[in-house]
Order: structure tokens, then sequence, then C-alpha cells
């Protein structure tokens, strides 16, 4: 280290915490995880009808409803992300893949 990092590290109130070599290791696990997976329902949603991603993205099981706790379901996830991140027509932007990227 020399001495004008050491100066300015001084007059700024810049710690040893806040160098660049460590803002590399404080990542946005969350956004690391969520992000991929609207990638992922923006890519599903583009595909044709009859591909497998596409037709399980769109279907829905039936039957009786299982007993206790209801379990997390993927497609319930992404929802939620959707509404967290403010997507609005979603599935809109997904098909003409203009306006923000996910």
């Amino acid at each position: 280290m020399n001495i004008e990092t050491n100066g300015t590290k001084d007059t700024q109130g810049v710690g040893k915490k806040d160098t660049q070599e460590n803002m590399w290791r404080e990542t946005d696990i969350v956004g690391v995880v969520k992000g991929p997976r609207l990638k992922w329902l923006g890519d599903a949603k583009r595909m044709q009808k009859n591909t497998v991603p596409r037709r399980i993205l769109e279907s829905s099981i039936g039957g009786r409803k299982r007993r206790g706790r209801p379990k997390t379901k993927w497609k319930n996830k992404i929802i939620k992300d959707v509404r967290q991140y403010k997507v609005p027509n979603w599935e809109e932007k997904a098909k003409a893949r203009s306006g923000r990227k996910w």
C-alpha cells in the first residue's frame, strides 16, 4: 500500500472493509438466486407451446389437497418474485423481449 492510498483512507473515512478488494465479497445472494429464475421464466414463456418447460409452466395439477401445510410451489415463488420486483405485464414483456431486462 502506498502513501496516497493511506492518505485517502484517512481523509475520506474509507476503512479497510470498504476497499475494492472486499466489495466483491458482498454479493446479494437473493439476487443471484432470483435473477436466473426470472430469466428462465421469460425463456420458458417464449418457447413454443409443445415444449416441456412451457407445458409445465402453464399446467396445473388437479386432485385432492394433501393434509397439513401446502408445499411451496415453484410457480408461486416466481409469481411472488415478479410482484416483489414490480414487473408489470411480465407475460407481454417476455413475449416482446423489450423493456427492462430481469
